[in-house]
């Protein structure tokens, strides 16, 4: 027999009334692999289902045991194994059937495999990103999930902050002062409140109850910071993409609190920068 269909998969969604899915695509035997759900749950022949195939016609179907869910999502696709066991002996007959499924066998590989890519996520052919470039971001990106879905929660923190400063920076400039019309005098306004490098000994993290997702506390010694002001916290990159620490700082007179998960390793914590405002 001819494969003359590129398909190679069915997707149904049960009416919780039907337990039988045609599969409209020739197959070998029982070659097939059923899932339920968007999760993609295995099913198992004999157990889950049983299969009917048609032998003198392409296709079959799968009868569920137990009665899908309305709305439940069902799943076929062809299953071949990639193997190769028919073996032509020289000067023997060479039987066009076995020739025929031989060929058969290899275009429902190819088209399973296809199948399979498809549905991978596959780096451009002009990227300069690798494989393993984008599986490490993926990692990352799992790994600090929960803290992304926070972040428009933090914008908004952000937009408060921002507005903030902008408050107390114009409240204490006169008129005709060149800070109101320059980011330039703004900023010049704001340098003598920049900290550079601070280092903050391990040793010095405490426990606080303060918040409770972020249990511990460092103070940072700022002998200009003063109750009311609004601390703007730099960390280096793989700290800041850590989740690690707290999206809002405080500050108390003398002193810079920063709130974390868990202390991090080394004698100390380097910050780049800290403003406040």
């Amino acid at each position: 027999m001819t494969i003359q269909s590129e398909t190679s998969k069915a997707v149904y969604i049960a009416d919780g009334k039907t337990s039988s899915f045609e599969i409209p695509f020739y197959f070998f035997n029982k070659d097939i692999a059923v899932y339920k759900g968007d999760e993609a749950t295995a099913l198992e022949e004999g157990k889950d289902y049983e299969i009917e195939h048609y032998e003198n016609s392409i296709g079959g179907t799968i009868t569920m045991f137990a009665m899908p869910q309305k709305e439940e999502k069902i799943t076929i696709l062809r299953n071949v194994e990639l193997t190769q066991l028919i073996k032509f002996m020289e000067g023997e007959d060479f039987p066009a059937s076995d020739y025929e499924y031989s060929l058969d066998k290899m275009i429902m590989a190819l088209q399973q495999l296809r199948e399979h890519i498809k549905r991978a996520v596959v780096i451009g052919a002009g990227s300069e990103i690798t494989p393993e470039d984008l599986y490490e971001f993926l990692v990352l990106l799992d790994k600090n999930f929960e803290e992304i879905k926070k972040l428009p929660e933090k914008i908004k923190d952000m937009e408060t902050m921002f507005a903030r400063l902008l408050n107390f920076t114009t409240e204490e400039v006169t008129e005709g002062d060149e800070r109101l019309i320059t980011s330039g005098g703004v900023w010049q306004h704001l340098k003598d409140r920049k900290y550079s490098n601070i280092k903050v000994p391990t040793s010095s993290i405490v426990s606080d109850s303060m918040y409770e997702e972020y249990p511990y506390r460092a103070d940072i010694e700022i002998a200009g910071a003063k109750a009311g002001d609004i601390p703007m916290v730099v960390f280096d990159i793989d700290e800041a993409v850590s989740g690690n620490y707290a999206p809002i700082a405080l500050a108390e007179e003398g002193k810079v609190c920063i709130y974390m998960k868990i202390k991090p390793s080394g004698e100390s914590l380097t910050i780049p920068s800290l403003i406040l405002h």
